[in-house]
């Protein structure tokens, strides 16, 4: 089986050269690359993957969950955070769920719940070269 991956949404795309140029046209189009990049990742690498955004128009009373190109989308409620959602999905995904992000301090608290901290520069590499295996058509295992 593979590991649940949690994705600090903004953090990975504003740690990203490519994907922060995407977001100066605004927050959709940031979100919008990264997914299609996550969605890419998935297909090749087949871990179910949450990522989590601060709340979409800042009007969300709860959590709000959508499912996009394989990809589950979670939106924090206004009062919490992003980091907050992290947290508690990182203790529910069990010990050793990998989350994303660059954030020394959710890394932290991430850690003390059994989950595995991944910079985010890191794990975009492992993302990109996804992206460009499948854009080229090549097959993950040649490589």
């Amino acid at each position: 089986m593979y590991p649940h991956l949690i994705i600090d949404g903004y953090n990975l795309i504003r740690s990203s050269q490519s994907l922060s140029r995407q977001e100066r046209f605004g927050l959709e189009e940031g979100r919008t690359a990264l997914l299609e990049r996550l969605a890419a990742y998935k297909r090749i690498k087949a871990h179910p993957i949450t990522v989590v955004f601060d709340a979409a128009d800042g009007f969300c009373l709860s959590e709000r969950t959508e499912r996009q190109a394989g990809v589950q989308v979670v939106f924090s409620p206004v009062g919490q955070t992003a980091d907050e959602v992290i947290v508690r999905l990182a203790g529910n995904k069990g010990t050793k769920a990998p989350v994303v992000t660059s954030d020394r301090e959710l890394a932290a608290r991430v850690e003390k719940k059994g989950a595995t901290a991944v910079d985010s520069q890191v794990f975009e590499d492992r993302m990109e070269m996804a992206f460009y295996l499948e854009t080229k058509g090549e097959d993950v295992d040649s490589e």
